[in-house]
């Protein structure tokens, strides 16, 4: 079996009324290796005739992690961008993620997109069914909603994002 655990920060979300958050990616996937691998009793087919195989597991969570001022000045000062908020809905092939429920008065819908550039150097939204996209980064993309749609998306069945509400203070 193959175990790959990646957790890659995204970006910091500044809301309204609770500071910010720092938004990771977590991706878990486990693949089963072909049996005639394992025992090596028959030779591997050519290279031309590997194909990658859906996962055996495949969980990709977004987990919010609550920011002190300071914390998020210096995550941004290193490289972690502060995350974009759409006002409208997301690209047609993103796959909904979560809900995000930043206070009272503040909801953000949670997607996740795979962009890749093409040869113009723009971003282009690839389809998310798995495959040997190779190492494009899914993106998360944050859709701001009322705090109303966000409760009947969640009563309807939509999961809620993991948050970790007090900060990590040294």
């Amino acid at each position: 079996m193959y175990v790959d655990i990646d957790v890659e920060s995204k970006c910091i979300l500044e809301t309204k009324c609770n500071g910010f958050f720092l938004v990771l990616g977590i991706e878990v996937e486990v693949e089963r290796k072909l049996l005639a691998e394992a025992s090596g009793t028959e030779p591997e087919p050519p290279v031309k005739s590997v194909r990658r195989c859906k996962p055996e597991l495949h969980i990709t969570p977004v987990l919010f992690i609550k920011l002190t001022d300071r914390q998020a000045r210096i995550l941004e000062d290193n490289g972690v961008c502060l995350c974009k908020v759409r006002e409208e809905e997301t690209h047609h092939k993103a796959r909904f993620k979560c809900v995000f429920f930043a206070g009272e008065d503040e909801a953000f819908a949670v997607f996740g997109v795979k962009e890749r550039q093409n040869a113009a150097g723009l971003d282009v939204a690839e389809d998310l069914e798995y495959g040997d996209e190779g190492d494009d980064d899914e993106k998360i993309v944050l859709v701001r909603i009322s705090v109303c749609k966000a409760i009947e998306l969640v009563k309807k069945g939509a999961r809620r994002c993991a948050v970790i509400r007090c900060p990590f203070i040294d």
